[in-house]
């Protein structure tokens, strides 16, 4: 009976069949192993890659993942910089040596047709690829990826394979899938130059300021200062035991009575107060407000200047101004009463001579008082006159006589 069902199976194809399902379902199961496994390479490339990483560092580390997922004997990434085709980094780091990609190389092809290709590197070698012969094989298989930023071509990836015919369908589209994921990181790592960059400018530029700043947040704690304080507050800063502005600047426990930190807050606005220190320096704190996106206050930025040396000028200038205005007004009573003064002692003068001869003693020696002291307001008022035109030269030497004097 057994006989017999066996032999109807094979009359009718049955066993074919099955044999044909499972050798099919088998290559199934093998091509699923082998998608999660570049699946799973990719997600560990994206996990071990960090965003400080150089564009070496990020070769260097796919091509020792790569192998468990393609053949891959060699890796390399090229990039567009003013219209020119570099190759930037590969691995191994001298297996080959490119000068330059003439136009009518494979990467330039697969770049103007923004879609992956697969070629016979052997032109290459004849016309711009110079391999190291101190690795014994050549290349005989390249897989190449264009590389996109916001759609527009950047560069190339390019996996290279000792074995001939070694990338099929598949495994050209994962080199698409790796090429991406690499553009991203690449990208993430330039962008996250760029800001490193900037925000070492920035506190470079936060800290050349010579006078003191500090950031605090709307609860009072401070997030950044460029230390610049003077040492008087610097001793108080450093006895803090908190991070509270109160505490830090001014040696408070609790916020500042009527605390500008407040009225930011309230207002939205800057705000300007002028503070004395133990000591007698002058400072001018000024509040300002750091606002987010939905114009609320998420900080407060502290500019003090030490404005004492400022101020003791200021006062200079103002008696400076008000000396040069009693001069003035010196000049102008010195003269208002010159000729006044001037007719005094001289009709005394002349008095004195007509009634000398005939006038008593008692009456010469009154009408000499009246001239000694009109000779003495005579004097006041040209010393008046002196100072209200201090700002002159005056001469040190008497004129000498002139020639034939």
């Amino acid at each position: 009976m057994d006989n017999r069902e066996k032999l109807l199976q094979q009359l009718t194809g049955v066993d074919s069949s099955k044999l044909n399902y499972y050798v099919e379902l088998k290559k199934r199961n093998r091509e699923i192993l082998q998608q999660n496994s570049r699946l799973e390479i990719l997600h560990q490339l994206t996990r071990d890659i960090n965003i400080d990483m150089s564009i070496e560092d990020i070769i260097e580390r796919t091509f020792q993942k790569l192998p468990g997922a393609l053949p891959c004997d060699f890796l390399g990434l090229a990039t567009i910089q003013k219209g020119k085709l570099t190759l930037k980094a590969m691995m191994p780091k001298d297996f080959c040596r490119v000068e330059s990609f003439p136009h009518h190389a494979p990467t330039w092809q697969v770049i103007r047709a923004r879609k992956v290709g697969v070629f016979d590197p052997a032109p290459s070698y004849q016309s711009h690829l110079q391999h190291n012969l101190n690795y014994p094989e050549q290349i005989r298989e390249i897989a190449i990826a264009p590389m996109f930023e916001r759609a527009e071509v950047i560069g190339a990836l390019l996996v290279g394979s000792v074995i001939k015919s070694a990338y099929n369908e598949a495994e050209l589209n994962f080199v698409q899938h790796l090429a991406d994921q690499l553009a991203i990181c690449i990208q993430n790592a330039r962008l996250y130059k760029q800001v490193s960059r900037a925000k070492k400018e920035w506190e470079e530029t936060f800290k050349a300021v010579t006078d003191p700043i500090v950031l605090i947040d709307t609860e009072y704690n401070v997030l950044l200062h460029n230390d610049r304080l003077p040492p008087e507050m610097m001793e108080i800063w450093e006895r803090a035991k908190t991070e509270k502005c109160h505490d830090r600047l001014h040696g408070l426990k609790r916020p500042c009575r009527e605390c500008p930190v407040e009225e930011v807050k309230r207002s939205q606005h800057p705000y300007h107060l002028r503070t004395q220190t133990k000591s007698g320096l002058l400072f001018d704190f000024s509040y300002y407000p750091v606002l987010n996106e939905e114009s609320q206050v998420v900080a407060i930025t502290v500019f003090m200047k030490d404005v004492t040396q400022k101020t003791k000028m200021e006062a200079q200038l103002v008696h400076s101004a008000k000396l040069a205005a009693i001069g003035e007004m010196a000049a102008g009573v010195a003269h208002e009463l010159n000729s006044p003064m001037t007719v005094i002692i001289g009709t005394a003068q002349m008095l004195i001579k007509e009634i000398q001869n005939g006038s008593t003693i008692g009456e010469v020696e009154e009408l000499e008082d009246i001239f000694n002291c009109g000779l003495r307001c005579k004097r006041i008022i040209q010393n008046l006159l002196t100072f209200s035109r201090q700002d002159q030269a005056p001469d040190l030497l008497p004129a000498g006589p002139g020639p034939g004097e």
